[in-house]
């Protein structure tokens, strides 16, 4: 059970994580429209190139590397053995809350709500910024599948070639949506608390 602390703390990670998830998955949304609509245009006025179908494998290879590489890279992330790593050494309220991504300013009133939290607390809060960086590049190399898709549907003049892309970076974002209440959960279990 997370403290009303740490847990108020916690949600003010969320929004900010939430505001960039949701600001991608609408880009992803805008490549699909885009190029659904452009590839059209394009297929209309026969401006439709070679280039598409032979680029086609190699968009497709580069699309699933990324997947896969996105889906590696945030499960290592948030792997046990890598959350109790950073579980290990107790972190100083004050340096805790001058992270921008956590709190700020020395003089910021979140160092009072970071001063109330346990040891194993204030550590597992530190995962917030360690873990948001490995999270950052998941959501671009996501955004990446989906621009592959938008390329191709403009070079091969075909529509429905976005489409697939755009849904896999929507599905690899979706598995991705910020809950970092959740992460707090299962570290807290590695502490013993």
């Amino acid at each position: 059970m997370l403290s009303p602390e740490l847990t108020a703390l916690l949600a003010q990670a969320d929004r900010i994580q939430r505001l960039v998830w949701w600001a991608l998955s609408l880009a992803i949304l805008v490549y699909a429209g885009a190029g659904f609509a452009a590839a059209g245009a394009v297929a209309g006025g026969a401006g439709a190139s070679g280039a598409g179908e032979t680029l086609r494998p190699v968009l497709y290879a580069a699309a699933v590397a990324n997947g896969i590489l996105s889906l590696v890279l945030y499960r290592r992330a948030r792997a046990p053995e890598r959350l109790r790593a950073h579980l290990t050494a107790p972190i100083a309220p004050e340096v805790l809350a001058q992270d921008p991504r956590v709190g700020g300013s020395p003089a910021s009133p979140i160092l009072d709500r970071v001063r109330r939290l346990s040891d194993s607390e204030r550590r597992v809060l530190a995962l917030v910024p360690r873990t948001f960086m490995p999270w950052v590049l998941c959501m671009v190399l996501n955004e990446a599948v989906a621009i592959f898709g938008l390329v191709l549907a403009l070079l091969a003049g075909n529509r429905l070639d976005v489409l697939p892309f755009a849904a896999a970076a929507l599905a690899l974002n979706a598995a991705m949506f910020p809950n970092n209440a959740k992460l707090a959960e299962r570290a807290l279990g590695f502490t013993g608390v």
